[in-house]
Parts: structure tokens; C-alpha cells; sequence
């Protein structure tokens, strides 16, 4: 029972490595990078558009994952084009 117990929590330890590099690939795309500076840039100039679109997407994303950020930002900046401001 014991090497059964250590046995899933080493798959499990691996599986969450493997998310984690997963993550990082995804958040180390052009279009997360790209994302990330625009979303720096908003702060910076409005930061009050800022914090509302962070509101209206941050349940999109929820920012668990690296894909759910990506995703959070992606909602960001179409809300954004559409003419979104505070």
C-alpha cells in the first residue's frame, strides 16, 4: 500500500511538472508576449480602463493556468477594440 501511495505521488508530481512546462511554453508565445506588453502599456496610461476590463475578463481566466491568463488578456484586449473604457 505504501509503495502504492509513493508511486501516485510521484505520477503526480511528474504530471504537474509537465503542466508547468506547458504553461511556460504557452505564456512564452508572440501573442503572450505581445499581449503583455500591451496590457503593461494600458496600465501604465490608463490605469483605470485597466482595472475595469481586468474585472470584466478576470473571471474569464480566472488566472489559474497559463492558458486561462492567456486567455483573461486575449478577453482584455478585444474588450478593448470594441471600445471598452472607463
Amino acid at each position: 500500500m505504501h509503495k502504492l501511495i509513493t508511486l501516485a505521488l510521484a505520477a503526480g508530481i511528474l504530471t504537474a511538472c509537465q503542466a508547468e512546462a506547458a504553461d511556460d511554453e504557452a505564456l512564452a508565445s508572440p501573442e503572450a508576449k505581445e499581449l503583455r506588453a500591451w496590457a503593461r502599456q494600458l496600465k501604465a496610461d490608463d490605469p483605470a480602463t485597466m482595472r475595469l476590463l481586468v474585472t470584466d475578463c478576470g473571471l474569464a481566466g480566472a488566472f489559474g493556468s497559463a492558458e486561462s491568463k492567456l486567455e483573461t488578456m486575449r478577453c482584455m484586449h478585444r474588450k478593448y477594440d470594441e471600445g471598452v473604457r472607463a
